[in-house]
């Protein structure tokens, strides 16, 4: 992900991007990099002691930047406080359903 929100150090420069008073380029280069960006965010604004109202800012943040949303946020959001990180669950593929039936041969 490519973001240029360098310039965002306080949850009011948050707001005016969500309320959408400020411009802001970025681009989504893959999901492993989005989880890293948001992890870092979370962290940056300290999300685990910010005030209710701060939270639902952010939230609306991350979900209007990754496009994500917000249950998926919100699933991100809580694997963030409980494990420190956001990692991608779906590293691998999953694995196809058993065949329930039996091959059936007509002999005519």
């Amino acid at each position: 992900m490519t973001l240029h929100t360098q310039g965002f150090q306080t949850l009011e420069q948050v707001r005016a991007f969500v309320a959408g008073h400020a411009p802001v380029a970025f681009t989504l280069t893959n999901r492993a990099s989005a989880h890293a960006w948001m992890a870092d965010t979370l962290r940056q604004f300290d999300y685990r002691h910010a005030l209710r109202a701060d939270r639902g800012v952010l939230r609306q943040y991350l979900s209007t930047v990754t496009g994500l949303s917000r249950a998926q946020v919100t699933r991100r959001i809580t694997q963030f406080l409980v494990g420190g990180r956001i990692a991608d669950r779906r590293s691998t593929p999953a694995a196809p359903f058993p065949r329930r039936y039996a091959v059936e041969i007509f002999v005519y």
